[in-house]
């Protein structure tokens, strides 16, 4: 395609389409199903944390369907529901780890002081729930005297490994063959 007329959305193959103007109801109920379809993982995770003592905050509609599968949290406002909210508990030194996930571009936005504020603050922060979960199950590893790993780049994973005598891993724990470039 030389030239279109009106701003588009087009793919590589120069197939060309408006983006819709409004949704259908249809279409919206369907969103919401799928939005709360999508809460059940946080269920898991939630359990987990809170069977490993750690309090949980929660917006309004999270902390329904937690309340809901029978977890105890306590809710918190959204950035835009003004104060006290969750930034605030962030700065004031009340959470430990953020599980944010978001959907939409506002929503997206809206994070952006939650991002920024875990940053400065040294708060561990997951925008998905199998990163949260992985978490979990490494601060579960850690607390019952199981193996930590350093965190390191991807570059250290391509390094021919440096062991001292009598620290080399089990056949196991080795990520790339001994004796060579893999």
């Amino acid at each position: 395609m030389e030239h279109v007329e009106e701003a588009e959305i087009h793919s590589g193959d120069s197939t060309c389409c408006k983006p819709p103007v409004s949704i259908s109801a249809e279409i919206v109920n369907e969103l919401r199903e799928t939005t709360d379809r999508d809460k059940e993982p946080v269920v898991t995770v939630a359990k987990q944390l809170r069977r490993l003592g750690f309090g949980i905050f929660a917006t309004s509609g999270t902390a329904r369907y937690l309340r809901a599968a029978g977890i105890e949290c306590e809710t918190v406002n959204k950035v835009l529901e003004g104060r006290p909210h969750i930034v605030d508990r962030m700065v004031n030194g009340e959470v430990a780890l953020v599980v944010n996930t978001t959907e939409g571009e506002q929503s997206a936005l809206d994070s952006l002081s939650m991002r920024r504020t875990a940053l400065a603050a040294d708060i561990p922060y997951f925008t998905t729930l199998a990163g949260a979960l992985a978490a979990v199950h490494a601060i579960e590893a850690a607390r019952a005297g199981g193996r930590v790993l350093p965190a390191v780049s991807l570059q250290e994973y391509h390094r021919q490994p440096q062991f001292e005598a009598g620290e080399e891993p089990s056949e196991r724990e080795r990520y790339r063959p001994s004796g060579g470039a893999a």
